[in-house]
């Protein structure tokens, strides 16, 4: 990845953390989408669960784009969080994403 342009924290487990990020930078400025079209970013959602030490990739049931902004519901149960990320000229995508084992 190029770039993260977003962090959530979970609220209710210490360490865990996603974030949004793409392979393109400069968003949302025009000079990036001139000669690209938006269809072709890439880019998604990583989580940590050690504070940002280690990430892995957390796409689950997401088309790649470039994620810009995450939001976490945080009435959402803890092993089953509901994400809300933005892909940059795409809209939003309503995510589930399942705690890790043991969780």
């Amino acid at each position: 990845m190029n770039t993260t342009y977003w962090l959530v924290f979970d609220p209710k487990v210490k360490g865990r953390m996603w974030s949004v990020n793409s392979s393109t930078h400069d968003l949302p400025r025009p000079k990036m989408w001139r000669h690209t079209s938006v269809s072709a970013y890439k880019g998604g959602v990583t989580r940590s669960d050690d504070g940002g030490k280690t990430w892995t990739k957390s796409n689950a049931g997401m088309d790649p784009t470039a994620a810009t902004h995450i939001l976490l519901d945080p009435t959402s149960p803890v092993g089953a969080r509901v994400l809300y990320v933005t892909g940059f000229g795409r809209g939003f995508t309503k995510a589930p994403i399942a705690a890790a084992p043991g969780s």
